[in-house]
């Protein structure tokens, strides 16, 4: 059942991604549509990060900012999708520096994204986790939970929040 939604789910998904870039092609290259050909590459990003088509995600997400959409959100989403990628934490770690620096630190982006950034620097790599694991440490309590995290958009959403507490707390008992 569950292989069943994910299926429908990927192709509903790239129906919408067609669609836009139906719309897309439709505009043309016509500077006065550059903003909203910029939302249009923001939303097909966010549409491959949800299925996990990771290099089409960036691809996007650089066109957007290529077209002036607004960075702040932009260089949060792509460290997102650096991070759930699993190897481009470095990456990830300089597209939230940059929201930060875009956004502001005292805005709400800004405090999220330097939330992100904080578990980011403290969360030990996949490399460290394996000498770990090897040398028989036990390992700290994880960061987000994966699933939600990509399904919220964020590690710091209250839902997010709630089942990695959940899961900490009573789950790992």
């Amino acid at each position: 059942k569950d292989s069943a939604l994910g299926a429908k789910y990927v192709s509903h998904a790239g129906r919408l991604i067609a669609l836009l870039n139906g719309a897309d092609s439709k505009l043309g290259s016509l500077p006065q549509h550059e903003s909203f050909h910029g939302r249009l590459h923001f939303a097909k990003a966010r549409l491959h990060a949800l299925i996990a088509q990771w290099q089409a995600a960036r691809s996007e997400y650089e066109k957007a900012l290529v077209c002036g959409f607004d960075e702040g959100p932009v260089r949060y989403y792509m460290a997102i999708t650096f991070d759930l990628d699993g190897t481009e934490v470095e990456l990830a770690k300089q597209s939230l520096r940059r929201a930060i620096a875009v956004a502001g630190g005292d805005s709400k982006l800004g405090a999220q994204c330097a939330k992100h950034l904080d578990l980011l620097e403290n969360t030990p790599s996949p490399t460290a986790k394996a000498h770990g694991q090897m040398t028989g440490q036990k390992e700290a309590k994880s960061g987000g939970c994966f699933i939600a995290t990509a399904a919220s958009g964020s590690a710091f959403s209250p839902e997010v929040m709630v089942l990695s507490a959940f899961r900490d707390d009573l789950l790992s008992q």
